[in-house]
């Protein structure tokens, strides 16, 4: 690649950037560059618009970084296919009158920021409260799973229907395959509906025709509620809520050596997420209003 080829590559990122970063700003989001203006809208923008801008803003952070000149992986074309596609969603949300009201801060969805906050608040006093640290720990879990619902909730259901499916096979019965086959189908359109418009930028066009069969579509939707999960609060609740369980056990046995050593585990261990995750909440709530 010559030197005029890579100047013109990096001319065209800059200039996308600087196009989304109005058409962000125009939505009423704050910040002083393209990452600080698509978290400022991350709760009104669509997620698959949201991993577009985060395919932009990761390949002008190479382009920018790079000291040897532009980085040759990176395909030129499917990066403006992806910027102009952002662009018209861009464009279409600042035409549309729902986005023109939307973009103030409605108080109704104050209203519900603030109840979270207080819920919030609540829960990481149970954390500090060894007899009501399990209430933490549980919000700590259900956080952890609650981006992978949706895949897990649609794999589920094609699970289900398998041992349906197998006895109709096995006795014929019409009433097996009516329901194991409308639960299975429904299940498969469900995914293909959900998913199919949220594939990553740069790879849905090469990857996109496996969610159309039907055992890959159930392994997708298990790496896709795998790589979805927050790891880390959902083990830290599930280790939580393990070491509360095994204390009550052995509380019933009269282990009192046991169930000290349990529930002052659990109690340290809940005093370290709320430290982790207790002061991020309202640093981010912060910054959202400035």
């Amino acid at each position: 690649m010559d030197k005029q080829q890579e100047i013109e590559k990096t001319g065209k990122v800059i200039y996308y950037s600087r196009e989304l970063e109005a058409l962000l700003r125009q939505l009423g989001a704050a910040g002083t560059g393209l990452g600080e203006l698509t978290a400022d809208l991350k709760r009104s923008l669509p997620e698959s618009t949201l991993r577009g801008l985060y395919y932009v803003i990761g390949i002008r952070n190479r382009t920018a970084h790079e000291t040897d000149g532009f980085p040759a992986d990176i395909d030129i074309e499917t990066f403006e296919s992806v910027a102009q596609h952002l662009i018209r969603s861009l464009r279409s949300r600042l035409d549309s009158p729902a986005a023109a009201v939307a973009a103030p801060a409605a108080p109704e969805l104050e209203e519900l920021e603030n109840w979270r906050q207080e819920l919030n608040a609540r829960l990481r006093l149970c954390a500090c409260l060894p007899l009501f640290n399990w209430l933490f720990f549980l919000a700590l879990i259900l956080g952890g799973i609650s981006r992978s619902l949706r895949p897990l909730g649609l794999g589920m259901l094609q699970l289900l229907a398998l041992p349906l499916l197998y006895e109709a096979i096995r006795s014929g019965a019409q009433i097996y395959w009516l329901t194991g086959g409308g639960l299975a189908l429904g299940a498969y359109l469900l995914a293909l509906v959900t998913f199919t418009g949220e594939r990553r930028p740069g790879r849905g066009r090469k990857w996109g025709a496996l969610w159309y069969i039907p055992g890959v579509n159930l392994l997708l939707l298990a790496l896709l509620a795998l790589r979805q999960l927050r790891w880390a609060k959902l083990l830290t609740g599930l280790a939580g809520m393990w070491l509360d369980i095994w204390t009550i056990i052995v509380l019933f046995r009269h282990d009192w050596w046991h169930f000290a050593t349990g529930m002052t585990t659990a109690y340290v261990l809940g005093l370290i997420a709320v430290v982790i995750w207790g002061r991020s909440v309202p640093a981010k709530a912060a910054a959202r209003h400035e």
